[in-house]
């Protein structure tokens, strides 16, 4: 192929490349003498018509690896190499990033794209039909992916090469055209920095598709109450037969079957509906019963023993004190136990708000559903609105400097946490950290422990989904990444970041991979 590719010919004449279609479906595609002078003979490009055009690339920024990445078919690798080899050569020297030769083969195509996209300061899309028609979608996605990031700002230049409909996102641009004389001008002059046009009206285009609700990322939609009913055999009861309005909206989108299974998944006891009988009328009906009996009985003592009478007093003090006694210690013990078991139950409900939210990102429903007590010992199941598509993309991006280590200790973390070793099995791993974190974020969201953040990406003024994990990631990882790690840093990330308390049980060590110093 590359003795093949070497046929291009810089002349007056009409150049061709004929390439062999089973060698990577590349296609013989021609371009005219025209064409050549632009891209050959004008060694200096200074002018643009009247306007003048800068011969050097501007230095890149700190954010920044490259001037412009090429999004092309890969039928099209020629005519890019081509366009490439002259912006990095004498006098342009611009940086430049395309697939053939700058990918990473240790990850994924995906995982390339939206790096070489997020470290470039400008995007040369290669229009062809076939282009259009097979890697358009993918890019597009991505580009409005990263758009959404306050530190992705993107530039679009579309580049016509051969005759095809203008994608209606692209339409905002201005169109270069490979088949003009003044194409490698034109090319000159968008890459100028005064010539930027940034990707938020392609954004904005794509949203006026899809109509919104206008929920943002984070915002509370329903915060269900539960009440106890059952006089004999009670049972917390969240209403899960109407579903709110909220959770109807056309971004959202829940059926009433979907919200009823989840309500009765999250909030049912494991072994069933039913409560305690301690959570029942008859605790309170025995203890009524037994204060009538008391002040009965200490009724008959004053009228049956006169006051007179050496036996009087010890007679009163007994028939007085123990049963007030036994009344308080039922009461306090009542207390204790039933403080316990809320706290049990609560501890089932967030576990199952885990399931709850690996079965909403499987449904690809914008929601995140958690459950919290209050110090009343009340109980809420709530739903957030949240779009995890975009935190789980720069999630990705993060973990691809984690070592194959890491993941499989990642991997064991969520075994543990999620007591299921196929949580989400089909899923990438950082779309498993996300939904498995997903709970635990959301409780630190409603009571505003969420911290305040600069650099703002998927919610507004506080971390997003994305930080959190992240945040997350950087303290479990750089803790067990250690030979022997302290089990109070543990402790004070599985309480911070995953909502619950850590014992150093040598099952759960082991079961995660790691081994502790114990610390005072």
């Amino acid at each position: 192929m590359q003795n093949e590719a070497q046929t291009i010919q810089r002349s007056h004449e009409e150049i061709s490349l004929h390439l062999d279609g089973r060698a990577g479906r590349f296609r013989g595609f021609t371009f005219k003498s025209s064409m050549a002078d632009s891209l050959e003979s004008r060694s200096d490009c200074t002018t643009l018509s009247t306007i003048s055009v800068a011969t050097t690339a501007t230095p890149l920024d700190q954010k920044h690896r490259y001037h412009v990445f090429f999004a092309y078919s890969a039928r099209d690798v020629i005519w890019v190499e081509y366009v490439v080899r002259r912006l990095e050569s004498d006098p342009y020297h611009y940086q430049c990033c395309y697939a053939a030769r700058d990918f990473n083969k240790t990850v994924t195509h995906v995982q390339n794209v939206l790096c070489s996209i997020m470290l470039s300061q400008r995007i040369v899309v290669v229009l062809t039909p076939d282009f259009v028609s097979s890697s358009w979608r993918e890019y597009e996605e991505n580009i409005v992916h990263l758009t959404l990031m306050s530190q992705c700002r993107l530039s679009v230049i579309p580049v016509m090469l051969e005759q095809c409909d203008l994608p209606e996102s692209l339409r905002s641009w201005q169109l270069v055209s490979a088949h003009q004389e003044s194409f490698w001008q034109s090319l000159l002059q968008a890459l100028q920095p005064e010539s930027l046009t940034f990707s938020e009206s392609l954004y904005t285009i794509r949203s006026l598709s899809s109509p919104s609700s206008g929920f943002l990322n984070g915002q509370v939609l329903v915060a269900q109450s539960a009440s106890i009913d059952g006089f004999c055999k009670p049972h917390l009861l969240f209403d899960h037969e109407e579903i709110p309005d909220p959770l109807t909206a056309h971004d959202v989108a829940l059926s009433r079957h979907d919200y009823s299974e989840l309500m009765k998944l999250v909030g049912r006891e494991e072994a069933g509906l039913h409560l305690s009988w301690l959570f029942s009328a008859i605790p309170n009906i025995a203890l009524a019963v037994m204060f009538v009996l008391w002040c009965t009985a200490f009724i008959l003592v004053i009228l049956l023993f006169p006051d007179n009478q050496p036996s009087t007093l010890p007679v009163r003090l007994c028939v007085f004190s123990l049963p007030a006694v036994s009344i308080v210690l039922s009461c306090v013990l009542r207390w204790r136990k039933l403080k316990l078991l809320k706290e049990q139950f609560y501890i089932s409900m967030f576990a199952r708000s885990i399931r709850a939210n690996k079965l909403l990102y499987e449904r690809n429903k914008p929601l995140l559903m958690t459950t919290t007590r209050t110090h009343n010992d009340n109980f809420y199941i709530y739903f957030l609105y949240y779009n995890r598509s975009n935190c789980i993309e720069r999630i990705k991006l993060f973990l691809m400097q984690c070592t194959e280590d890491d993941a499989a200790k990642l991997s064991k973390l969520i075994d543990v946490y999620t007591l299921n070793s196929n949580y989400s099995s089909g899923l990438s791993l950082a779309a498993r950290l996300a939904v498995m974190l997903s709970s635990a974020y959301a409780v630190n969201l409603i009571f505003h422990r969420i911290p305040h953040t600069l650099e703002q990406r998927h919610t507004k003024r506080r971390q997003c989904l994305c930080q959190f994990v992240e945040e997350f990631l950087t303290a479990y990882l750089s803790c067990v990444r250690q030979q022997e790690t302290s089990t109070t840093n543990l402790q004070y990330i599985f309480c911070h970041y995953m909502n619950c308390q850590f014992r150093p049980d040598a099952t759960v060590l082991q079961a995660l991979g790691i081994s502790v110093i114990e610390t005072v």
